[in-house]
């Protein structure tokens, strides 16, 4: 599989696939090594369109070129999170929340539906997190429910 990265802007990168119909995942990662471990996890679950951004005030950005984003995995923490505008304007387009910033923050993370890896974290702790958050097998499916209550979005 191709893993070429195309070069949007300075800060925002996607994955070379412009395929619509493929679940879209928004990784926020300043440190490159981790953010390749992410996007070589999703895409060795299933085809995907991956959009790379290294700073949390690039998210905006990610999500205005990507309005569909079905999963956001975040390098912040549960309150910076919480405060931040790109994070609501996520989570009202419909995308799932990952944060891998910190696990102290997991209580309250997940208690808002969100999901949480803890450094270091592994590809099968990635899998189960997509798994938790609602992305079936190969990634062709986002189911439609909240993770955390089961109903529908």
């Amino acid at each position: 599989m191709n893993n070429l990265k195309i070069l949007i802007r300075a800060d925002l990168e996607m994955t070379d696939t412009d395929d619509r119909a493929l679940p879209i995942f928004i990784i926020q990662e300043g440190e490159e090594f981790i953010a390749e471990d992410i996007i070589g996890c999703l895409k060795a679950v299933g085809p995907c369109r991956v959009v790379h951004v290294r700073e949390a005030d690039a998210i905006a950005a990610a999500l205005a070129q990507e309005p569909d984003a079905s999963v956001a995995v975040l390098d912040l923490s549960y309150t910076e999170a919480a405060e931040s505008a790109a994070v609501k304007a996520l989570i009202a387009a419909g995308a799932r929340i990952i944060l891998t910033k910190s696990g102290a923050d997991e209580r309250e993370a997940r208690a808002r539906g969100w999901g949480m890896l803890a450094r270091p974290f592994t590809d099968p702790m990635i899998r189960a997190e997509l798994a938790g958050q609602g992305v079936e097998g190969d990634l062709g499916r986002v189911s439609n429910s909240s993770p955390s209550t089961g109903q529908p979005l």
